[in-house]
């Protein structure tokens, strides 16, 4: 039997491979899953229509309905940090509550992988009666800290937190920034698979904003997936690999962070100057391709007009959105009023930012061209072969003076406004060609 047992092949095992070792399933790439995710409110006008409600339950409806969040989908990578963007209001931080476990949803579901920490509004997992000491014990057992490691790391969150005196104190005597950086000092030594941020952070001075920028990078350099709210595109652009945009509630945009970081940024600059938050140099007249109305005679003598302004692409496309390095052409046309009052005229062009900011201007005078003869009408087209804006939104003005500088004939302001997306990691309003060259010392 023992020998049998032990020899080195029978009959029944010969040319049969041996069974394979069974492996470990490889981990979901997937972080964070949000399908169709859904938060509604209901908004009663009196309190005595929630005990109607409650009456007549679905019989009659004495309630209108809020949607906080509606029809939001979108994965999160692990390992990934991702930006949310929105104005206030806009549902971020009903999403990242939801996503926390903090909230239910109305419709969908969020689903999230491994140990989640949540840094959300200022409060969140404190009691206001305890001292900051008791809040770190508090706080750091809720994310899930033993006591023993709390004991021993406490030495090292008071310093991180930098309070002083006011770790011994109630918490309803601390400033806001103190909150914040009590909390961001617990979470900072959790070791979060998923690590999600409100506007908590916003609250810090430039101190505490440069030490958990630090952490940040930490985290992420060891692979933990961040959920961020910001509303600076350059965090968002430089700290994040995509962004997800909230417009009242719903999904505006979700992708790469530059193009979702720009669309944010134009789309409030937009509702600036439909709001009057920023007032627009003139008058909007003219989009790509439209008639402008003949212009704006500030001579009053009636000499010429303007009555189309168009942005064209290289292969004379219209154009209202320019990528940044893009070919494009700004060509206007013009009528002679009064043939002969004026034979010798300057054109002349102009580029602004939404707010009224004078980006640049040029005119054929200045660009060393002769006095032109205007003739009864005509075609002025300026090419620009590399335009080197970023991400905004912008505006032309074109225009007609006398050779001589003395004064404008006409002009078209605000014509072809255009918005320019750059995807690039840079902010600003202008690409610069640009070598590095570092030499770190020994």
């Amino acid at each position: 039997m023992t020998a049998a047992a032990t020899s080195p092949a029978s009959p029944s095992s010969v040319g049969r491979a041996a069974a394979p070792t069974p492996s470990a399933p490889a981990p979901d790439p997937v972080a964070i899953h949000c399908e169709n995710l859904g938060k509604v409110y209901h908004m009663y006008a009196r309190p005595a229509d929630r005990l109607k409600q409650a009456l007549w339950r679905w019989r009659r409806t004495f309630h209108k309905e809020f949607w906080a969040l509606k029809g939001v989908s979108f994965d999160v990578r692990r390992g990934e940090t991702v930006g949310i963007l929105g104005r206030n209001g806009a549902g971020k931080s009903t999403l990242l509550q939801i996503i926390a476990g903090v909230l239910a949803p109305s419709t969908g579901q969020a689903r999230v992988q491994g140990r989640v920490v949540p840094l959300l509004e200022l409060g969140s997992g404190f009691s206001a009666e305890f001292t900051g000491r008791e809040n770190v014990f508090l706080y750091g057992q809720l994310l899930g800290l033993s006591p023993d490691f709390l004991r021993e790391k406490f030495d090292e969150i008071a310093r991180f937190a930098d309070i002083g005196e006011f770790i011994d104190q109630p918490l309803k005597t601390y400033s806001s920034g103190m909150h914040a950086r009590l909390a961001f000092s617990v979470a900072a030594f959790v070791k979060p698979d998923v690590l999600i941020v409100d506007e908590i952070l916003a609250v810090g001075d430039a101190a505490f904003k440069a030490k958990s920028g630090r952490v940040f990078h930490r985290l992420r350099d060891e692979g933990c997936t961040i959920l961020l709210v910001a509303h600076d595109p350059y965090l968002i652009k430089t700290f994040c690999q995509r962004a997800l945009y909230l417009r009242k509630g719903e999904q505006a945009a979700f992708g790469e962070a530059s193009m979702v970081a720009d669309k944010y940024q134009q789309e409030i600059d937009a509702a600036q100057v439909r709001d009057g938050t920023i007032e627009v140099r003139g008058s909007s007249k003219g989009g790509a391709g439209k008639e402008n109305d003949d212009g704006h005679n500030l001579t009053g003598l009636g000499l010429f007009a303007i009555p189309k302004v168009e942005l064209l692409s290289d292969s004379g496309e219209l154009l209202t959105q320019v990528r940044t390095g893009q070919t494009v052409r700004l060509r206007f046309h013009y009528r002679t009023l009064r043939p002969g009052a004026a034979d010798r005229v300057t054109f002349v062009f102009s580029l602004y930012r939404h707010d009224g900011l004078y980006i640049c201007g040029n005119t054929t005078l200045m660009d060393k061209l002769p006095p032109f003869s205007p003739g009864k009408e005509g075609v002025v087209e300026i090419t620009f072969p590399n335009l080197r804006l970023l991400a905004g939104s912008y505006v032309w003005r074109v225009a007609i003076d006398d050779d001589r500088a003395f004064g404008i004939y006409v002009e078209a302001c605000n014509a072809c406004p255009f918005q320019v997306v750059d995807g690039l990691e840079a902010v600003g309003m202008f690409n610069l060609e640009r070598v590095w060259a570092v030499q770190p010392s020994a």
